[in-house]
C-alpha cells in the first residue's frame, strides 16, 4: 500500500531524534522526503553526522541537508550532558559513508514544498532557527506547508507542562526563542508536542521497557533501546519527546490539544522561552493547538510494534 503522509524532518539528533529516525521504515503510512539538521543537542556538524549514521544503519535512503549552525541571534547552547558529547549517549556505530546534500537545510525545505504543493508536513524536533531562516528567505514557504508539528515548548496545561532548562522553558525553544517567535507568527496550522505529553509518567520508558525492546531481537529495536539506555542510567527513565511528536504525523488522535495562539518569550528575563497559547483570544486564520493529553500506554505500545516491525 503506498504511504499517503508526505514528511520533511527538521532535528538536531540527539538520543530522542536518533529513535525517532529509527521509526521511519515501521511507520505505515509517513515517507520521508527529505531530513535537515540544525546546531541543538551538540553541533551542527555532529548532529548531520548523526543522522548520516542512524540512515546508514538501517539501510534508509533519505537525502539529509545540514542546516543552521547557531540561533539566530544568540550564541549555541547545547545539551551534551543530557545526550552525550557525540549526542548519542556514546553508541558505537560506524562512520558514515554517505555526505550530506550540499543545499542548506532551510533551502532543502523551501524546494521540498515547492515540489509538492501543500502536501508536505513538517517535524521540527530541535531548535527552529532553520525554519525560521526559510520563512526569512521565502515569505510564501510557511503557505505551502500543510502542518507544522512540533516537538517544543512547556505550557502549564497540566502539571508536567514546566520548563527542563530554567522553570519556565523547554530547550528546543529556549535554544533560539526569536526563531521560534518568527515561525509561531507565521505558519498558521501548528501543533505543539511539549513537555506537558512527553514528560508524562504514562510515556515515559524505564528500564524494564529497554529490555523490552532489546529481547524483541530486532536490530532497529536493540539500538533504539541502547540509546534510551544512556538516559535512563542517568535519570531512571528516558522521555520520548521528539518520537511521541512524530507519531503525531500518522495518528494525531494519540493527543488531545487545546487550540488558540502561540507564543513566546523572547524577553532577557527568567523567563525568556516560555511558551504559552492564548486561547482567549480570536485569531481568525489560526489553527495553532499545543497538545495537553496524551494515551502514553497505547503510545508505548504503539513505538514497540514500529521499532520491532
Amino acid at each position: 500500500m503506498a504511504k499517503t503522509k508526505k514528511v520533511f524532518l527538521d532535528m538536531d539528533p540527539g538520543t530522542d531524534d536518533a529513535v525517532e529516525l529509527l521509526m521511519i521504515p515501521g511507520m505505515k503510512e509517513v515517507e520521508v522526503l527529505g531530513v535537515s539538521t540544525v546546531a541543538g543537542n551538540v553541533d551542527v556538524n555532529k548532529t548531520t553526522k548523526n543522522a548520516l549514521k542512524i540512515l546508514e544503519y538501517m539501510g534508509y535512503r533519505a537525502r539529509v541537508y545540514k542546516g543552521s549552525s547557531r540561533p539566530l541571534i544568540r550564541p549555541h547552547i547545547n545539551s551534551a550532558h543530557i545526550h552525550g558529547q557525540d549526542g548519542l549517549g556514546g553508541v558505537n556505530l560506524p562512520e558514515p559513508l554517505s555526505t550530506p546534500d550540499s543545499i542548506p537545510g532551510p533551502v532543502a525545505m523551501i524546494e521540498v514544498t515547492r515540489d509538492y504543493g501543500k502536501e508536505v508536513t513538517i517535524v521540527a524536533t530541535g531548535p527552529l532557527t532553520n525554519l525560521a531562516v526559510a520563512c526569512l528567505l521565502e515569505p510564501e514557504f510557511p503557505k505551502r506547508v500543510k502542518e507544522l508539528v512540533i516537538m517544543g515548548g512547556a505550557f502549564g496545561l497540566n502539571e508536567y507542562g514546566k520548563g527542563n532548562v530554567t522553570p519556565y522553558a523547554e530547550y528546543n525553544i529556549y535554544a533560539d526563542p526569536e526563531a521560534a517567535s518568527l515561525v509561531f507568527n507565521s505558519f498558521e496550522n501548528v501543533l505543539c508536542i511539549g513537555l506537558d505529553v512527553t514528560m508524562h509518567p504514562s510515556v515515559l520508558f524505564n528500564e524494564n521497557d529497554a529490555k523490552r525492546l532489546l529481547d524483541s531481537g530486532k536490530a532497529r529495536a536493540k539500538l533504539a533501546a541502547e540509546l534510551m539506555m544512556h538516559s535512563i542510567f542517568r535519570s531512571n527513565y528516558f522521555a520520548p519527546h521528539d518520537p511521541l511528536a512524530f507519531y503525531c504525523v500518522e495518528e494525531p488522535k494519540i493527543v488531545k490539544t487545546v487550540e488558540g495562539l502561540l507564543e513566546v518569550d523572547t524577553s532577557n528575563s527568567e523567563q525568556r522561552g516560555r511558551t504559552k497559547i492564548i486561547t482567549s483570544r480570536q485569531g481568525a486564520k489560526q489553527n495553532q493547538r499545543a497538545a495537553s493529553e496524551v494515551d502514553g500506554q497505547r503510545f508505548k505500545q504503539e513505538l514497540y510494534e514500529i521499532l520491532t516491525s
